[in-house]
């Protein structure tokens, strides 16, 4: 592009009056139609190479809504996707991981049982794979009934004073 302006810009130079105005203003209007939009040619575009990954979803289900502490709870990821998700995906309360399983038919399975009563927030992560990309399900919170124990301990001064408290899940 730059040696065909170069070539342009010497003939403007030795054409001769008249002609040479015209033919210059002719070239600075074809060198702005150029700027503004373009010549076509080469091609920004991706093309199919095959390297676009799919998204992916995943829902988190457990058989027990609510369970005694020490009792089975098994929880099922299901996830869904374009591109057939394989792989596995990591089940989690919290930041701990419960366990590791492989995707079966899109689904993946595991148990657990937790001590404490309480509320355990339970999350499915997929870990995607070549052609699906990692997805996370929406927090599920797992109630774990039972009674806990509590004391608590004020000051003020030299009185101390101590209460105990019980809280029961439901």
């Amino acid at each position: 592009m730059g040696g065909l302006l170069a070539s342009i810009a010497a003939l403007i130079l030795v054409w001769p009056g008249e002609q040479k105005r015209r033919f210059t203003t002719l070239w600075l209007a074809a060198v702005c139609f150029i700027g503004l939009f373009g010549c076509g040619g080469g091609s920004s575009g991706g093309g199919g190479g095959g390297s676009s990954t799919f998204a992916t979803s995943i829902t988190l289900t457990s058989n027990v809504p609510k369970a005694s502490p020490f009792t089975s709870v098994t929880f099922t990821a299901t996830v869904s996707g374009q591109g057939n998700p394989t792989g596995n995906v990591n089940f989690l309360s919290g930041p701990d991981i419960i366990g590791q399983v492989p995707l079966i038919n899109g689904t993946a399975t595991v148990s657990t049982e937790f001590g404490n009563p309480g509320i355990w927030a339970i999350t499915a992560q997929y870990v995607g794979d070549g052609r699906n990309q990692q997805s996370t399900s929406a927090v599920l919170n797992q109630g774990v009934t039972g009674n806990l124990s509590s004391v608590v301990q004020g000051q003020t001064g030299t009185l101390t004073r101590v209460s105990s408290f019980t809280i029961t899940m439901q």
